[in-house]
């Protein structure tokens, strides 16, 4: 399991069917399964990419290798590297039928992007991570 912290009003944003909560000073922690965990990092990733870049983002799961859809499945392998410790590459890539190589360089990719603050991509990951807590 994982653990969240995160506001009243966060969990109430989220759409989580088995999710249990304890009451806290200022936040709850919200405890949910790693594989739960990754759906919700890619519905984010998806919606954020969606509105972004106004297209289909369902092409996501196609084996292009065009923009926006190749970058959005990076920022989705960072963020379960970054969220989920002890996801196997082999298992962040699953919804994508790639292999651990692409995992992996996809995941230093989208640390290059961070690390020079490259305007193509850096604000849209901002956003992906103030929205996973």
């Amino acid at each position: 399991y994982t653990f969240i912290h995160c506001s009243k009003s966060d969990v109430m944003k989220l759409n989580a069917p088995n999710y249990y909560v304890f009451p806290g000073i200022t936040q709850m922690a919200i405890v949910m399964s790693d594989e739960h965990r990754a759906n919700t990092i890619l519905q984010v990733v998806k919606e954020e990419f969606s509105s972004k870049f106004n297209v289909d983002i369902e092409k996501i799961y196609e084996r292009r290798r065009c923009e926006p859809f190749m970058t959005a499945r990076q920022v989705y392998y960072y963020f379960c590297r970054k969220k989920i410790p002890g996801m196997s590459y082999k298992k962040m890539a699953e919804p994508f039928g790639h292999d651990h190589t692409t995992v992996m360089n996809g995941i230093q990719t989208i640390q290059n992007y961070i690390d020079v603050k490259d305007p193509y991509c850096y604000d849209l990951i901002v956003t992906i991570e103030k929205r996973l807590i």
